[in-house]
């Protein structure tokens, strides 16, 4: 694979082999796969596999590319593990980016309880009084479910206080 182009190792990433998709990434993460990052964001769609979509969505992350609109899609993709992935990821912006701020805590009310947790341990990056809120109702609908309590607390740190009178 060493002597494919970037665009060629883009494609890659959306392999069905983990091996291929993981030395895509690996290639792609050393070379810089900057001049690349439209096409590595246009994996982030319905119609890429889910691995291809989290493979691309972690690129763009350990590249610092900030791409608000592939994140955003990303968030509401049908799967909830890519979800799950993009909230990770969106989770470092959410202090600065007030798009994906929103659309990650409009993800409280998801089904998926991986999702959920994943969204009250990213609402502790961010100083948004809604944030405290949010994650008392977390806690309230879903305090029983394994490391929720856990996410919630992390998340609430200096604001413990504030999450208890919520």
């Amino acid at each position: 694979m060493d002597g494919l182009s970037e665009r060629d190792l883009v494609s890659e990433l959306a392999s069905p082999r983990f091996w291929r998709r993981q030395t895509a990434f690996r290639l792609l993460a050393e070379g810089g796969g900057g001049q690349q990052a439209a096409d590595i964001a246009l994996l982030v769609d319905d119609g890429t596999s889910r691995a291809g979509v989290v493979s691309a969505l972690r690129l763009l992350a350990y590249l610092e590319i900030d791409d608000t609109r592939a994140v955003q899609r990303a968030l509401s993709h049908p799967d909830p593990s890519v979800r799950t992935h993009a909230v990770q990821v969106a989770a470092a912006s959410v202090a600065q980016n007030s798009d994906l701020r929103v659309a990650v805590m409009a993800l409280a009310d998801e089904p998926d309880v991986g999702v959920v947790r994943q969204v009250a341990v990213a609402m502790g990056n961010t100083s948004d009084p809604r944030a405290v809120a949010l994650l008392a109702k977390i806690a309230r609908t879903h305090g029983s479910v394994l490391w929720m309590d856990a996410a919630v607390m992390t998340a609430a740190a200096d604001r413990a206080g504030e999450l208890l009178e919520a």
